[in-house]
């Protein structure tokens, strides 16, 4: 049955109109605040209060599902089983696809308007440390960066750990993920920094096997070498490493601007690497499926 929800769920997202949104994820910021704001009394006089709250706002939902799923399971024949999976699945993949990822930025590229790329990171993918506009060569940078982990956190880790664990698990990632993007000068950093640890653990195997993934898709030999010539212990960041696999993975021609180049200079070989970076995702995207589909074949119990 997993593989089927994982077909659909994918499916789904890639065929999604364009013109639909995607999720709306405010409704986790009300519920952790309001969630907080009802329990605060309790942990505000615990020395380690702020555990708890981390354990409530992420635990409560995770522990609803299961109770869902174990009241309703081979109800209509697993339909309704069938069906709450790919909810889970399309809520968590939020309608990522590569090229409905790179679309919007492409457009607003080829038009030269570096605002609106610097809008698109900002808003759709959650860039951090933002560049000034005009420095075309860190925007750019900045969205490769940004476009292969957004595709790292919200389709190769939700598909891993929905094998490995199902769809209780694929929750427990998504409120990780919307704990610490919701954290602010208000939240406590302690839970912050405790999701933040959490997510290093739970992307440590899926980035190091995307990579892997990266050099069967793209150059073979420039893609192994990086990931072998990558540090393999718990400090790397996954955003960091992921992009390194990325790139390692592309021809030799893939380079940065040159120095003294131009916008308009660069402007034609920036959209070819965003081209040739989402055919990588996408090949990379159809290895995975083949790889799920092949261990439903043979009858894994994972799958």
């Amino acid at each position: 049955m997993k593989f089927l929800a994982v077909l659909i769920s994918v499916g789904l997202n890639y065929f999604w109109q364009s013109d639909l949104d995607r999720f709306d994820d405010s409704w986790f910021i009300k519920y952790r605040r309001r969630l907080e704001t009802l329990t605060g009394d309790t942990w505000r006089d615990r020395r380690n209060g702020w555990i708890l709250a981390v354990v409530l706002v992420i635990g409560v939902p995770v522990i609803l599902l299961g109770l869902i799923l174990l009241v309703v399971d081979s109800a209509f024949f697993g339909l309704l089983t069938l069906l709450i999976h790919v909810t889970v699945l399309l809520v968590a993949m939020d309608r990522t696809h590569p090229g409905q990822l790179a679309r919007a930025y492409l457009e607003s590229w080829r038009d030269g308007d570096q605002e609106a790329c610097y809008l698109y990171l900002e808003r759709e993918l959650g860039a951090g440390e933002l560049p000034e506009i005009r420095d075309f060569t860190t925007l750019h940078s900045n969205f490769i960066k940004s476009y292969v982990y957004v595709c790292l956190e919200k389709m190769f880790v939700m598909l891993f750990w929905y094998l490995l664990a199902g769809p209780m698990a694929v929750l427990f990632c998504y409120l990780l993920y919307q704990y610490r993007d919701s954290s602010d000068e208000r939240s406590s950093p302690e839970g912050a920094a405790l999701a933040t640890g959490i997510i290093h653990v739970i992307e440590w195997l899926p980035v190091r096997l995307l990579g892997l993934t990266f050099a069967l898709a793209g150059d073979f030999e420039r893609g192994f070498t990086q990931l072998r010539e990558s540090p393999l212990n718990s400090g790397v960041d996954a955003r960091d490493l992921a992009v390194d696999y990325a790139l390692g993975a592309m021809p030799a021609e893939f380079r940065p601007p040159r120095e003294g180049e131009s916008f308009s200079e660069y402007q034609a070989h920036g959209e070819e690497q965003v081209l040739k970076l989402q055919g990588l995702l996408e090949r990379s995207q159809i290895i995975w499926l083949c790889l799920i589909a092949l261990m439903a074949i043979f009858g894994l119990s994972i799958v």
